[in-house]
């Protein structure tokens, strides 16, 4: 009897003890579950709500794999009258095919001159080369080969639904894509200064001259132009090229370029009556110029309107030379007339409206006369039409051949000490 006794207070002790962890253990998740299972399980459904198959709409896919997105936003679309229609995300990414040399009416890229920014083209006359210069990156070099960045639109919650299961893949694409190279920009801004907004900053938003009896919008942009990429090259003409993607005519349809007085106003501070915050301009609407550059009769719409800065088509043009900076104001020659006369111009910024993309940016076109041929960003890449002295200290880059096809079985085909000639 005694030792059953014992037995079963023993057993008691145990089971009370038991039962003691039990309770602590429930306090403790009861707890935990107040204070921080709630997100838990509601990322927990997001993720069993994304895994699900999604049907998507054709129209509204992606057009490449989320892993290659680099940058979205959303952009409010507006109709005919000015009402807002609602909005679309617009995204961008890196193109899937690797981007080789290209051809601007008819000219030649020179592939090994290209960077993020600009492409240089060979034009018909000897010793004469075209730079393409862009408002914001165009290319993405990964690792060794360049991409290009296109855009596309999509409605958002299609966009939305496709795009979180795979949200931490992106994210690592996107940091694995921009450490490769930094980003090369030669537009320092692009705005609208309004007479009838004198204090509001305008950057981020449409870019367009205007005219009217009672209000004026004039229109502030500014580039770099690029370091020579060659040795000893001349710059011989500058354009500017600006998409108009509407228009309101009035009775003055001529746009003219001034040169702005001034480089150190800030494109997220400028208004109508300062160029930064806190500093007036010497004259409200900005300081410029008189004299016109040249002007256009911008009356077209869907095209790219083009203003000579420099060389024979200016009426009054530019001194310019390689890494120097411009400022510009672009206004109606009239800035009063009897009716109003407006026009939509994209920015740099493309979510300034839905007619703005990657296609429409402001870009640079620069003529330049060679002082010798221009040699290639690498020792070890070819300059176009000449030979090409190849030692064994690198190889053939992909401009080319392919780095690979130089080596077999790990050794060089261009043997220790020896050279090749390659005419191509």
């Amino acid at each position: 009897m005694v030792l059953t006794a014992i037995l079963i207070g023993k057993m008691n002790y145990r089971f009370i003890t038991f039962l003691l962890i039990c309770f602590v253990s429930f306090l403790m998740t009861a707890f935990f579950a107040v204070w921080f299972y709630p997100q838990e399980r509601q990322m927990g459904a997001d993720l069993i709500e994304a895994i699900k198959p999604v049907k998507i709409p054709e129209k509204y896919k992606l057009k490449v794999d989320k892993d290659k997105i680099i940058e979205n936003y959303e952009v409010e679309v507006f109709d005919e009258t000015g009402s807002s229609t609602g909005k679309v995300m617009k995204y961008k990414y890196l193109d899937t095919n690797e981007k080789e040399a290209q051809k601007l009416n008819g000219k030649n890229e020179v592939l090994s001159l290209r960077n993020e920014g600009y492409e240089v083209y060979k034009t018909d006359e000897d010793g004469k080369y075209q730079i393409k210069i862009y408002s914001e990156p165009k290319h993405k070099k990964v690792d060794g080969k360049w991409y290009s960045i296109i855009e596309q639109e999509t409605d958002i919650e299609a966009f939305k639904k496709q795009t979180k299961p795979d949200l931490i893949s992106r994210l690592f694409k996107m940091v694995k894509a921009d450490e490769t190279t930094a980003d090369t920009t030669y537009n320092n801004g692009d705005i609208n200064i309004l007479s009838n907004e004198p204090t509001t900053n305008r950057d981020g938003a449409t870019f367009n001259p205007r005219s009217h009896s009672a209000l004026t919008w004039r229109s502030l942009i500014s580039f770099d132009i690029p370091s020579d990429p060659g040795s000893g090259n001349t710059i011989t003409d500058v354009e500017i090229s600006i998409y108009n993607y509407s228009v309101q005519n009035g009775s003055d349809d001529n746009i003219s370029a001034h040169e702005l007085s001034r480089s150190n106003w800030v494109e997220g501070e400028a208004t109508w009556n300062v160029y930064s915050t806190g500093n007036s301009w010497t004259t409200a609407g900005g300081d410029y110029s008189a004299i016109k550059i040249d002007t256009v009769d911008s009356v077209t719409t869907g095209v790219y309107h083009t203003w000579t800065l420099m060389g024979s088509g200016a009426t009054n043009p530019l001194t310019l030379d390689w890494e120097d900076r411009f400022d510009l104001l672009f206004k109606f020659d009239d800035e009063s007339p009897s009716s109003n006369s407006n026009r939509g111009w994209c920015p740099k910024e493309d979510s300034a409206s839905a007619s703005c993309n990657t296609n429409t940016d402001p870009y640079l076109t620069i003529t330049y006369e060679a002082g010798g041929e221009p040699p290639a960003s690498n020792p070890c890449q070819p300059t176009p039409g000449q030979p090409f002295f190849q030692s064994q200290d690198c190889f053939i880059t992909s401009d080319v051949f392919h780095n690979e096809r130089w080596i077999v079985d790990g050794v060089k085909l261009i043997p220790d000490g020896g050279s090749v000639i390659i005419d191509y």
